[in-house]
């Protein structure tokens, strides 16, 4: 299918998600890497108890660990600086009493040192006073910001006027003059622009987030940095309790800050992939089919205002065979089901329309429908459950290009398949009744007792057969092998009827018994030792 615009549209959407996903291991797997070096250095640290100069050093190589500047291209200036700053914080004459801590409270003030040292870094940069390597977050963000924000409104501008041009063309009312295949056709296209708009704007929304966090960051970095110029330039000799706290505060808010702008890169490679992705199929809409289709609804009379107490009457009076509530407005804090478009033009024409909530909404097992018409409301209250049930085991392209937008992701069939693409039905299973005897004596216990769930046992188990396989004979080996075959020795005498000794029957030793007598008896008795040899 190299010229179907529901396909690629489902392509495009399988690519945005696996870019997404990528991102999101990535990160993982960078973030594990760090903690698992920033681990290893803090035993590092803690194990060394002798050389002061070399905890130091490691204590450095941590700072610049956790900054992230450990590989700087100008890493000798930042060593630098990141030397004298710590050498502030503690000097290296106090490493005794660091070094004689326990590794509980190493660990806890490694976290507090790396911290203050980058706050004092950030607070040196933006006083133009060092700050080597140091990277302009704020100045990054905002550009990026900028720049994605136009991006993103100006696509999102011109996706939903196509999207608009589709749906005139599509619309019922327009009874424009083409045939099935050409209207099937175009509702492939629509499908497809309008699942690029849709994630247009999740990414515009996205970035408008971003815009709103970083207004609220960013004056909070500039007033943290205001406030420790305060308190540096109006004394000489500042207390630790008072202005440690503050750089802690500045690397904290630094690194939020960062953390944005890591997240809005994603955003914009994202965007970047959905502008790069070239549809394979061939545009079909005519400007000129655009102009007839608007034409024909500027002619059409507009409807005439819904009237909600005669759409609630209604709907309450089916309430009970179908369980639907009818509501004038959107309650507070709901969203309307299926991304708010209509599910009853869906089912009927293939096309959802964008529901109108002025009309009301419906109340249907704790989710909220919006309708495009008041026609399309009174047949979902004849029967919900009809609408409701969109996704079958048998989907269409249109639909499946659909789906993303209308959020039924979680409503999609264990086993679906695309229509045309199975070449027999599916039949249904046979039933036959058969007679079944009970089981009456014991049933054999299937189990294997080699069984082996220990990847590394059976690992163990491999390298012993693998090596069992090294030590097997073969029949070419020379006469200098160890186990050599020899036909010319291989003799078996037969059993001699005599055995090899000079007594030629059976020997046993004699037994020899030792007693004492005179125990019991006559008072006068003596004492006799009784000694007994048995033969036999």
């Amino acid at each position: 299918h190299t010229d179907c615009p529901a396909l690629d549209a489902v392509k495009l959407h399988a690519s945005l998600g696996a870019r997404r996903q990528e991102a999101i291991n990535a990160l993982r797997t960078e973030s594990v890497h760090h903690r698992a070096k920033s681990q290893s250095l803090i035993v590092e640290i803690c194990n060394k108890t002798d050389n002061h100069a070399k905890v130091f050093g490691d204590i450095v190589l941590y700072i610049l660990h956790e900054t992230g500047l450990y590989n700087s291209p100008n890493k000798e200036l930042v060593q630098k600086e990141t030397m004298t700053a710590l050498e502030s914080v503690i000097p290296r004459s106090s490493m005794d009493s660091f070094v004689g801590q326990p590794d509980t409270e190493k660990v806890k003030q490694l976290d507090e040192l790396w911290r203050i040292v980058w706050g004092i870094r950030l607070f040196n940069r933006e006083s133009h006073k060092g700050g080597a390597g140091v990277p302009d977050v704020v100045t990054e963000l905002t550009s990026l910001l900028q720049t994605t924000h136009a991006t993103c409104e100006q696509h999102r501008d011109q996706s939903t006027s196509t999207c608009e041009d589709y749906q005139a063309v599509l619309s019922p009312e327009t009874k424009l003059d083409f045939d099935k295949a050409v209207r099937g056709r175009l509702a492939e296209e629509y499908a497809n622009r309008r699942l690029y708009q849709w994630w247009v704007a999740r990414l515009a929304a996205q970035v408008d987030e971003a815009l709103a966090e970083t207004a609220r960051m960013r004056p909070e970095y500039e007033t943290c940095v205001s406030e420790i110029t305060k308190i540096v330039s109006g004394s000489a000799s500042v207390p630790k309790s008072q202005i440690y706290p503050r750089f802690i505060e500045l690397s904290d808010k630094w690194d939020a800050l960062k953390k944005q702008l890591t997240t809005v890169r994603d955003i914009k490679r994202m965007l970047d992939l959905l502008l790069s992705a070239h549809s394979t199929y061939t545009v079909t809409l005519k400007p000129s089919l655009v102009e007839l289709a608007r034409q024909a609804l500027g002619r059409l009379e507009q409807p005439p205002p819904a009237n909600p107490l005669l759409l609630e009457r209604e709907v309450n009076d089916a309430r009970e065979a179908h369980g639907c509530t009818y509501h004038a407005s959107l309650p507070e804090g709901a969203s309307l089901t299926h991304g708010g478009f209509c599910v009853v033009s869906l089912a009927l024409e293939g096309v959802p329309k964008a529901a109108k909530v002025e009309i009301g909404v419906l109340e249907f097992q704790a989710r909220y429908y919006g309708f495009s018409s008041e026609k399309s409301m009174k047949l979902f209250v004849r029967t919900p459950e009809r609408f409701t049930a969109v996704l079958s085991r048998e989907v269409s392209p249109v639909v499946m290009a659909w789906i993303p937008v209308l959020g039924l992701e979680a409503e999609l069939p264990l086993e679906a398949y695309l229509t045309g693409t199975r070449q027999k039905p599916v039949a249904p299973l046979p039933k036959e009744k058969v007679d079944a005897d009970t089981q009456t004596g014991q049933i054999p216990a299937y189990k294997d007792y080699k069984y082996q769930w220990n990847e590394w046992e059976l690992r163990r188990l491999a390298l012993k057969l693998a090596d069992l396989r090294n030590k097997r004979t073969h029949s070419c080996q020379t006469t200098l092998s160890h186990f050599r075959r020899e036909n010319d020795t291989q003799c078996y005498p037969k059993r001699q009827g005599t055995t090899q000794t000079l007594v030629d029957r059976g020997t046993q030793p004699a037994h020899t018994a030792q007693y004492i007598a005179g125990l019991r008896g006559d008072p006068d008795s003596r004492l006799r030792v009784v000694r007994v040899t048995f033969d036999e």
